[in-house]
């Protein structure tokens, strides 16, 4: 028994050091390019301008890539892309003036098995600069990939969506409604402004925005995530609820604050005093630092099943 296991050894190592001959022998008959020994097909980067004047909508709907949205100084739309023989981009624009932006694949489920080894690690995004002269909206979904908007300035609304990846919004001012869902990702948002409303949403992902100017109402909604608001003002209604996770705030500015944890803790700070609020304030098994009244004339609602509520007024208002 003992020579058979011997030998099996001996036959096992002969495969591998076999194999990792084979491997060098590979990569040096590559010149020592490890992209030269990917099975993927090649990817040719293109380019596509519209007049920003002729569209009026902006329709983005991907599988797997990354979506960067940028603001520019320009008279055109722009967008950058990668395609090869099996993944491509079906780039129209209508006679009514709405551009569309799909992905589309050929691969076969068996196309997904590599047999070689995939050294592939460049980043295919798909990049559109939008023009601040554009006057359309902007809608991009991508499946597993995330979202990024950038120094955007849009006369309409604003909506990006993923399933699988996350979504952040940076320098966005929209002369109507923002609104981001994420399936499965973190969702951030900093220095945003909206004349409309302005929703976010994550399914399993924390939801964090920093310096926010809504004209109408704010509804921040996670499942399984924190959610965290700083400096951020709405003139409308601010709703905020979470079933697994903490909700936390600094500089919160409203009129109807509207906030609910199922299993964790409210803590921060609202603009104003205390007397400035008619607040309700419950948990069933955690600790607050506020008591319920009916003096002022805005409105706070905070509950939580099983944390602790605690919220200072920073007399700013």
């Amino acid at each position: 028994m003992k020579s058979i296991t011997r030998t099996l050894l001996i036959i096992a190592g002969a495969l591998i050091g076999t194999g990792f001959v084979l491997t060098i022998a590979g990569f040096t008959i590559a010149g020592f390019n490890w992209q030269s020994l990917s099975t993927e097909k090649p990817y040719e980067e293109k380019t596509e301008t519209f007049n920003a004047g002729d569209i009026n909508a902006l329709n983005v709907d991907v599988e797997s890539c990354n979506v960067v949205l940028v603001g520019v100084d320009s008279d055109e739309i722009k967008i950058d892309y990668f395609e090869n023989d099996d993944e491509t981009y079906d780039i129209e624009r209508s006679a009514d003036g709405n551009l569309t932006v799909n992905y589309e694949s050929s691969k076969k489920w068996f196309d997904y098995i590599h047999l070689g080894i995939n050294f592939d690690t460049q980043d295919r995004k798909l990049m559109i600069s939008v023009p601040s002269k554009y006057i359309g909206s902007v809608e991009a979904t991508t499946a597993s990939g995330s979202v990024e908007a950038s120094k955007l300035k849009l006369s309409k609304g604003l909506t990006i969506n993923s399933s699988s990846g996350t979504l952040k919004l940076t320098d966005v001012s929209v002369d109507g409604a923002i609104v981001a869902d994420a399936k499965s990702g973190n969702i951030k948002v900093e220095n945003i402004s909206t004349t409309n409303d302005c929703e976010l949403t994550a399914n399993s992902g924390n939801i964090a925005l920093n310096s926010g100017q809504i004209a109408g109402n704010l509804s921040i909604l996670g499942s399984s995530g924190d959610l965290n608001v700083v400096k951020t003002k709405a003139d409308g209604k601010i709703a905020m609820e979470i079933n697994s996770g903490n909700i936390t705030f600094k500089g919160l500015a409203g009129n109807d604050i509207s906030m609910k944890a199922a299993s964790g803790n409210i803590s921060g700070s609202i603009a104003g005093n205390a007397a400035d609020y008619s607040i309700t304030a419950d948990t069933n098994s955690g600790n607050k630092n506020i008591s319920n009244s009916t003096s002022g004339t805005r409105h706070l609602n905070a509950s939580t099943h099983s944390g602790n509520i605690n919220i200072d007024f920073d007399g700013s208002i």
